[in-house]
């Protein structure tokens, strides 16, 4: 997880409820702090996100950490981590335990592994379009679909989807952003997330994200690059990705899979992540080629005014004049 240390949120040694003994941090984040931790009454070790205590004065930002617990417990999918547990701090802060899954992220398997090959790549995306298959099902959108929030596990190969911090459930109308702002990490998020122009919010949203994850695991490069937020959000809105290279799509005819996926409007992309999957899987098992002719990317360079010191691969929340 990303974000700046604050050292009055390090709790190391804190005893949780007299139940959970943090150890080390695993990750912090703007909005709350993931502990390595040790669940004393059955001697196991547990991850635990804790809400930072500047977050935890803010009602709405405790509400959001109390859905995304609720939201996660919903899920069983194995590609989904586990929670456990969640409590209250004595300050007004908040904690969610969850099971402790040893492994690097995806964001850090590509930058040590990467470009993956094809059949790893369907492996883990397999994973991935199986914990969101189950998320969607129950009318859940995640919303911040990374590398950074999937975890590739040591013992097993599997990927896990982690953090549904700034998920919607659409079964119950939540909404947790007010009209014109933006949540999610600018690299990776669809069309209709910078304008409602392009549709609503929904299941194709993730899958989108989905796309420019693969298309970045086979290339080692994002579909679309920018200097500048408000670039990048052109280059979602208007551009077009570059084809994948020959010596990737000759052998698997991904790059159809990938375009559709990145298709800016939601309604032509895979009518549900799972379609994805099926397709993706095809592509790697056969040899056959299926080529898509390479669209111009249109410069959006002159879009835009800049912004310094952006990183397309952070979470990113600003409200958008006139949205």
């Amino acid at each position: 997880m990303a974000g700046q240390t604050n050292e009055k949120d390090i709790l190391d040694g804190m005893v949780l409820d007299g139940r959970y003994k943090l150890a080390s941090v695993l990750g912090r984040g703007s909005h709350a702090v993931v502990y390595r931790a040790r669940q004393r009454a059955l001697e196991r070790d547990v991850a635990i996100k804790v809400l930072r205590r500047a977050e935890a004065r803010d009602p709405e930002a405790r509400t959001r950490f109390l859905e995304e617990a609720k939201t996660m417990a919903q899920l069983s999918s194995p590609h989904t981590v586990e929670v456990h547990d969640f409590g209250r701090l004595p300050d007004g802060g908040a904690y969610l335990v969850m099971e402790l899954v040893e492994g690097r992220t995806l964001a850090d398997v590509l930058a040590e592994d990467g470009p993956l090959g094809a059949a790893r790549c369907a492996s883990i995306f397999e994973g991935v379009a199986a914990a969101l298959s189950e998320a969607h099902g129950r009318g859940i959108v995640h919303r911040d679909i990374k590398p950074a929030n999937v975890i590739i596990a040591s013992s097993d190969g599997r990927a896990r989807v982690i953090d549904f911090g700034i998920s919607v459930r659409r079964d119950r109308g939540l909404r947790w952003t007010h009209d014109g702002d933006l949540l999610g990490t600018p690299a990776y998020m669809a069309p209709e997330q910078w304008s409602s122009e392009f549709g609503a919010i929904g299941p194709a949203t993730d899958q989108y994200a989905v796309g420019v994850m693969l298309y970045e695991a086979l290339t080692k490069t994002l579909p679309f690059s920018a200097a500048t937020p408000a670039r990048m959000m052109g280059a979602h809105l208007v551009a077009r990705p570059s084809a994948l290279p020959d010596s990737v799509e000759r052998r698997t005819g991904l790059d159809a899979v990938v375009r559709r996926c990145l298709a800016k409007a939601p309604g032509a992309r895979f009518p549900s992540v799972a379609h994805f999957s099926q397709s993706m899987r095809r592509c790697v098992a056969t040899t056959h080629t299926h080529r898509v002719p390479t669209e111009s990317s249109p410069s959006v360079a002159t879009l835009f005014q800049s912004h310094r010191n952006f990183d397309a691969s952070q979470p990113f929340h600003v409200s958008w004049p006139g949205t």
